[in-house]
């Protein structure tokens, strides 16, 4: 135990000496595989690593040892502020305003804001008053839009976090109890429309919610889109607008099932997929980010599609500083 609290020390002692970028990411490279996760004491004992930050170390760290800073990153402490309505915390300030430094190179950049999107890291809403702002690091974020939408902020209406909240949802199999429902269930597996759809239509009963969350946590594609063209109660309900629908099939995980009715939609509305961008400034395509596996490169069918039909992986977003192409070549 001696030992393993040594190593807070070792890693002060390097930063307070300005160590080469290079021989810190080596240290952390090992601590990280180590047997007594030395990676995470040292990042909650060590009292220099705001270091990291003061002296540009971001700027030269090596490219292949960014996975390693990341994990290093989100085990550092946050020791909120009580300075009015900060938006975050002392390290989230600090990587917010480290993201916020062009001259850092942009894989670098896209590998953070990567960190803060994909890898669970959790953003402290809770700490955002009503004076507030969300550093451009953290746009995107699923607790920022969740907050966002909870407390109805002014000129975000059209913002829904439930477009993307039940992609992540567990589904539980208990909650369908009757043996109707537990028919309309092997339905929803089967994704087959006409067995659910039409005793509901015979009997003139509404899709009761719990089989419309069913459709959508199962990706039950073929009936999501008979029910769009039904115009049913409950699709209309959650969505409201072509644009959410757009941003719900790229948010998908499993979202080239859903082609035929990407189709669909840029045939009813020309130039949906070209225009739409959101209140971030993320088109469709930064939205194929969101899914939960998404992949690392930008052939995929669907992203194929999306730049077919007019999205720019070179547009960069003027809050972030970041395109499309930069944030994946940070897949590296």
């Amino acid at each position: 135990m001696d030992t393993l609290l040594e190593l807070p020390k070792q890693w002060d002692k390097l930063l307070d000496e300005d160590a080469p970028a290079s021989e810190l990411a080596e240290l952390l490279e090992k601590w990280a595989v180590g047997p007594d996760r030395e990676l995470e004491v040292v990042a909650n004992l060590a009292g220099n690593n705001h270091m990291l930050f003061e002296k540009n170390y971001f700027k030269q760290w090596p490219i292949a040892n960014l996975d390693c800073l990341c994990l290093f990153l989100r085990a550092m402490p946050s020791q909120p502020l009580d300075e009015g309505n900060e938006p975050c915390g002392t390290k989230e300030l600090l990587l917010a305003k480290a993201f916020s430094d062009e001259t850092i190179p942009s894989v670098i950049r896209g590998r953070l804001w990567r960190m803060v999107v994909q890898d669970g890291y959790l953003f402290p809403c809770y700490q955002l008053g009503k004076s507030w702002s969300v550093p451009p690091l953290f746009s995107g974020h699923f607790n920022v839009r969740e907050w966002i939408v909870k407390t109805k902020q002014p000129g975000w209406e059209d913002l829904r976090f439930s477009d993307l909240r039940f992609l992540s949802s567990e589904f539980d199999v208990e909650l369908f109890k009757t043996k109707e429902e537990k028919g309309a269930l092997a339905s929803i597996h089967k994704d087959s429309p006409s067995e659910l759809l039409v005793p509901l239509s015979i009997t003139g009963k509404k899709l009761p919610k719990l089989y419309f969350d069913a459709i959508l946590r199962l990706h039950a594609v073929k009936t999501l889109i008979a029910l769009y063209h039904l115009d049913d109660p409950s699709f209309s309900k959650v969505f409201q607008t072509p644009r959410q629908m757009l941003f719900f099939i790229c948010a998908n995980s499993i979202a080239e099932e859903m082609l035929p009715w990407l189709e669909e939609l840029e045939n009813a509305n020309p130039g949906l997929v070209k225009d739409t961008i959101d209140e971030f400034g993320f088109d469709a395509l930064w939205f194929t980010f969101f899914q939960p596996d998404a992949p690392h490169q930008l052939d995929t069918i669907l992203r194929k599609k999306l730049v077919e039909l007019g999205c720019d992986p070179n547009r960069r977003i003027p809050r972030l500083g970041l395109s499309f192409a930069e944030v994946l070549a940070s897949y590296r």
